[in-house]
């Protein structure tokens, strides 16, 4: 049961970022399984191996840890975009370096999933609430300026929209982790296993660079 384990409880609580992290694990597992107004704050400090009082010292009370989890959350995925423009900066680079660092921090995260779901639910109330200005901007600058370039060259189509695609990348990503259990059955697949994993985003990155590439001159549309 979620509310029964607890993430080092026999360590002291003397270093304050330590404390601070463990709360923020323990709620993001707790938040992930039950969302907020199903998760006490008793349960999260019984997991997280500290006295209440830490919590709202460090958090204010439950929904700003709630917040807290959110933010942290999307910080790190805002972290991998950084990472891949610090490295590549052709489009075709940058898209396929999202598509398979976003499925990989699904992968090991599978909270998070289960976090939107939540926020889904509830009509993104908290992510209203957190001030996410920027976090995307520097990757989606670079997407952007890889794109302009590659229009003028005349190897992308006119057409594609930044945010569209942005969409389009996470979209298909998230889908598999949202519905492999049911797609497995359908289609007699074991899409736990890391090969079909593989398989899937390799599919995918092929099917998005496809998708933006622009059409040759002989090639016309549907007749």
């Amino acid at each position: 049961m979620v509310g029964a384990e607890r993430d080092n409880p026999k360590t002291t609580v003397r270093n304050p970022r330590r404390t601070r992290a463990r709360i923020l694990r323990s709620a993001t597992v707790l938040f992930a399984a039950k969302g907020l107004n199903g998760t006490t704050v008793d349960e999260i400090a019984a997991r997280a191996g500290v006295n209440k009082r830490m919590l709202y010292h460090y958090f204010g009370n439950k929904e700003g840890l709630y917040l807290s989890v959110l933010k942290s959350v999307y910080e790190r995925i805002g972290q991998i975009g950084t990472e891949i423009i610090a490295k590549v900066s052709n489009l075709r680079e940058l898209l396929d370096g999202l598509l398979r660092e976003y499925f990989g921090f699904l992968q090991q995260n599978p909270e998070f999933i289960s976090l939107l779901n939540w926020e889904n639910s509830s009509g993104a109330e908290g992510l209203r609430k957190i001030d996410l200005k920027g976090l995307a901007q520097p990757f989606m600058t670079a997407v952007r300026q890889a794109l302009d370039h590659e229009q003028t060259t005349l190897s992308i189509r006119e057409d594609v929209d930044v945010k569209y695609l942005m969409m389009a990348c996470l979209g298909l990503c998230s889908y598999y982790f949202t519905n492999r259990h049911t797609l497995s059955v359908v289609f007699d697949l074991e899409l736990d296993l890391p090969a079909h994993m593989e398989q899937w985003i390799n599919h995918v990155s092929q099917l998005i660079l496809d998708g933006i590439a622009a059409r040759g001159p002989g090639v016309t549309g549907a007749s």
